[in-house]
């Protein structure tokens, strides 16, 4: 976590501007790390009984005061941006969210050429199944000018996404194209071998398939 919020840093966003929500964590070592983070200026939101676990954000009425009446970033603590998330970028995605009335958020797209897991052919393929599930709607968006080539169209969640100041978690979205690549650090081995890894897949909500 600490890797990607100093991510956000360097891309230029202040630390007031960041709202970090722990869901339940038990790993002492996170709670120092918290610690610093205010110290920088960032918000911590605790939940010790986040009984909707990732999506908290969107069902537990507790954190409805922390969504902003402008649209707001959302991302998991287990990425690495890459250099794919700055002012610019944001300020491109901001356009697009007003030209697509109907979406709900601009996502960034999740880098699969290089991964290394044992199942990485199943995740390219869902990957690849997710730009084509709606392809007819991309051609449209295309055809129209509110798209680029690129870019598409899709309903999928999503790892990280600007999103409208809207209670919705999987609504319509376009993810910007392959050239603003993140990498989702579980689709890699050398993630997986880590302290920080294993101790959240042994201390996960076992109720869902993300950390918790």
């Amino acid at each position: 976590m600490t890797n990607v919020y100093n991510d956000i840093i360097t891309s230029g966003f202040n630390a007031s501007a960041i709202t970090v929500i722990d869901l339940g964590s038990t790993n002492q070592e996170i709670f120092d790390v918290y610690t610093e983070l205010e110290q920088n200026g960032s918000k911590l939101v605790v939940l010790s009984d986040a009984v909707y676990g990732p999506w908290s954000l969107w069902c537990d009425n507790r954190l409805q005061g922390i969504f902003p009446d402008i649209p707001f970033i959302v991302t998991d603590a287990d990425i690495s941006l890459d250099g794919s998330l700055n002012l610019l970028t944001l300020e491109y995605s901001l356009s697009l969210l007003k030209r697509n009335p109907l979406v709900d958020k601009i996502s960034w797209h999740l880098k699969t050429s290089d991964i290394d897991v044992e199942n990485a052919h199943s995740v390219r393929y869902h990957e690849l199944w997710k730009i084509s599930r709606l392809r007819v709607i991309t051609l449209l968006l295309r055809r129209f000018r509110l798209i680029n080539n690129q870019e598409y169209f899709s309903t999928s969640d999503t790892t990280l996404s600007l999103y409208r100041p809207v209670r919705d978690f999987s609504g319509f979205s376009i993810f910007l194209s392959p050239d603003f690549s993140i990498r989702h650090l579980p689709w890699y081995n050398s993630f997986r071998e880590t302290k920080e890894f294993r101790y959240y897949q042994q201390h996960k909500n076992p109720n869902f398939g993300h950390w918790s």
